[in-house]
């Protein structure tokens, strides 16, 4: 894996703050991801809400 887990979800939260922010670069991520995995933006944002909540679930 090229980035840990910790720092998957570290740029996960950022995407999440960004989409708050109304960022467009929080677009750009979640077209280009979808583009790169072959798979629908709406999933690729559920994927990434999951990831930024995933140390929750370990705590739990």
């Amino acid at each position: 894996m090229k980035y840990t887990r910790e720092q998957l979800r570290s740029m996960a939260r950022t995407a999440l703050q960004a989409r708050a922010e109304s960022d467009e670069r929080y677009l750009q991520l979640v077209v280009q991801l979808s583009m790169q995995l072959d798979m629908p933006t709406d999933e690729v944002e559920q994927r990434i809400v999951m990831l930024a909540h995933d140390d929750a679930k370990e705590a739990a």
